[in-house]
């Protein structure tokens, strides 16, 4: 993972938002706050929600702006094994994908639509997206802070020596023990209601420097952003699903 090493960023105003699964109106709304800093976008563009094609889209055009890094979540790990090997991931095109192939596609599958089609379909029509997709990084460093999809391996005497699959998998092993790396992370992945067990999906915070963003708006729960400035100053916003935007 050593090339990954290189997205690191100097200190300075950041607005950091994960976990978007297809909800581009909830996205926008969330970004009317925005004003100026980078936006990091810590994965799961697609999935769950209808508008994975528009999401993906004002994600590379931020990106391509300079407005924006992104990094890869889980789903777009599954969407592109889907495209590799398509007979094998027919059930995340019927299940998890099936509404992020009916928002690129114009279909909703079934059982009886030829997943090899769909994938080459897919493949001719999305190149540049795809080709963005199997570019991002798994996770990028600010300072002290480190940004990532799931977390990493606190078992590891050097938490960048996690595995790929453990920056975009890991859960309860990662965010139920102290840690000890000396860095603050922010992770989505796992919503924070999930966390919690109980219905509460504000942003999460452990003493130790653990901060989950994951609102779970894929669950139609709310989308999370948080502002940190460069002198440290933090703000919450979040948008319910499908309602307008709030400040804490």
């Amino acid at each position: 993972m050593s090339e990954l090493e290189t997205r690191m960023i100097a200190k300075q105003d950041v607005f950091v938002i994960s976990d978007i699964h297809g909800h581009y109106d909830e996205l926008r709304k969330l970004l009317e706050y925005y004003k100026n800093g980078l936006i990091l976008f810590l994965g799961d563009y697609i999935d769950r929600g209808k508008q994975s094609k528009e999401v993906l889209d004002y994600v590379m055009e931020l990106v391509g702006q300079g407005k924006a890094m992104a990094i890869k979540g889980n789903h777009e790990e599954l969407f592109l094994d889907f495209l590799t090997h398509p007979l094998l991931g027919k059930a995340y095109m019927l299940g998890t994908g099936s509404k992020t192939i009916q928002s690129l596609l114009s279909i909703t599958p079934d059982e009886y639509t030829d997943a090899v089609l769909v994938a080459e379909k897919i493949k001719e029509e999305y190149s540049e997206q795809i080709e963005f997709i199997r570019n991002l990084p798994v996770y990028i460093t600010m300072e002290e802070y480190v940004f990532v999809h799931a977390g990493i391996n606190p078992h590891l005497p050097h938490w960048n020596d996690s595995s790929e699959a453990d920056m975009l998998w890991i859960r309860e092993e990662f965010f139920q023990v102290p840690n000890n790396t000396g860095k603050k992370i922010i992770f989505g992945h796992t919503p924070t209601f999930k966390i919690r067990g109980n219905q509460d999906s504000s942003i999460w915070q452990s003493a130790d420097g653990l901060i989950g963003i994951d609102g779970g708006v894929g669950f139609e729960k709310q989308l999370n952003g948080l502002y940190i400035s460069k002198s440290e100053e933090k703000r919450v916003y979040y948008v319910e699903a499908n309602q307008t935007i709030q400040q804490k």
